[in-house]
């Protein structure tokens, strides 16, 4: 760390995420404020915290480059993803015209008795969605704690997914298109511009799915050097 007292000058949160508007895929715009809309006891700087109603004013108030990204990302923002392949797992379903989901679901059983907590949840599919990142396939203790809580579940009458970081890093589509064909339900169309926007992807040459004003621009978009 430098030392001096000099203060580093940076962008408030939401301003950030505009900013890279244009740079970033745009599913990662919505990791972002996803991780922004999060509110746990414990975070690593309160102050990137926003309200739903903070980002729907400043959404609404937005201008200049990216301002369509930003608004198209800050509508598809929800609170409750606790990580990036949380939100990508949802996109997903999005993707596909899926029904909106309940995320950190708490589940009960018949009994009244408290089973756990679950990524997202399909109320009316009696669906469960849960990503599991490495540590549930590395710690046994863990693997053990899944084991009795997704059980348990079943039990009570639900059916449990599981996705993997593979399942959702490739395409947000085939995603989408696993969680309808666990659940029975058809797949519906989406808007064309954002059916576009949730296929891009870092480092691909997936086309962006608005025209951006340089070739700067549009070279950060493609993944090209």
């Amino acid at each position: 760390m430098p030392e001096h007292d000099d203060r580093i000058p940076v962008s408030a949160p939401l301003d950030a995420v505009l900013q890279s508007a244009l740079q970033l895929p745009f599913c990662e715009l919505v990791v972002a404020l996803d991780f922004l809309l999060l509110n746990p006891s414990e975070r690593y700087d309160p102050h990137l915290y926003v309200t739903r109603d903070d980002l729907k004013i400043f959404a609404a108030q937005a201008s200049g480059r990216g301002t369509v990204r930003f608004r198209e990302a800050a509508a598809l923002a929800r609170v409750g993803a606790e990580s990036r392949m949380e939100t990508l797992m949802r996109l997903g379903n999005a993707r596909v015209g899926g029904p909106e989901l309940r995320l950190q679901a708490e589940l009960h059983d018949g009994q009244g008795c408290w089973i756990g907590r679950f990524d997202a949840a399909d109320d009316e599919a009696r669906a469960i969605f849960e990503y599991d990142g490495g540590q549930h396939l590395v710690s046994l203790q863990q693997r053990r704690r899944d084991a009795v809580k997704l059980q348990a579940a079943r039990d009570a009458g639900w059916r449990v997914r599981v996705f993997f970081a593979d399942d959702v890093l490739k395409s947000s589509l085939a995603t989408g298109r696993r969680m309808l064909h666990f659940t029975g339900r058809p797949e519906r169309p989406v808007r064309p511009m954002l059916a576009r926007l949730l296929d891009e992807r870092s480092g691909d040459r997936t086309e962006p799915a608005t025209h951006t004003s340089s070739p700067m621009s549009r070279t950060l978009m493609s993944g090209h050097e």
